[in-house]
């Protein structure tokens, strides 16, 4: 992960203007969902809260099985219910690949799948 700021960074992956902050307390409702279903995932303690554009991604987690992937799962997830294509087909898609980190992110929290000898 970088230490970039993530609404900052959601606001980039959703086109929307830095200073239009009017957008601000919509992107954090949808950002703290994504963070819940993390939470919910095992990929921290407790629910991690973004409140305004000073959280980074460092701040929620330091798991280096997780913590390439936190970034672009909540992007794509406050794109999803914050920018909805129009296109069904592409909702769809959007849906399967969130799904298909989701599991990923499951197994990467798993405790003890890192120790498996190959």
């Amino acid at each position: 992960m970088t230490d970039a700021y993530i609404l900052e960074s959601v606001k980039d992956y959703c086109q929307v203007p830095q200073e239009a902050d009017v957008y601000n307390n919509e992107l954090c409702g949808h950002i703290n969902t994504a963070f819940f279903t993390l939470f919910q995932l095992g990929c921290s303690a407790r629910p991690f809260i973004v409140t305004d554009e000073t959280a980074t991604w460092e701040d929620f987690t330091d798991n280096p099985y997780i913590s390439s992937i936190v970034p672009e799962y909540v992007k794509r997830k406050v794109k999803l219910l914050f920018d909805p294509p129009a296109n069904s087909f592409l909702v769809t898609q959007m849906k399967d690949e969130l799904a298909e980190m989701e599991s990923r992110i499951s197994y990467s929290v798993d405790p003890g799948w890192e120790d498996i000898d190959d």
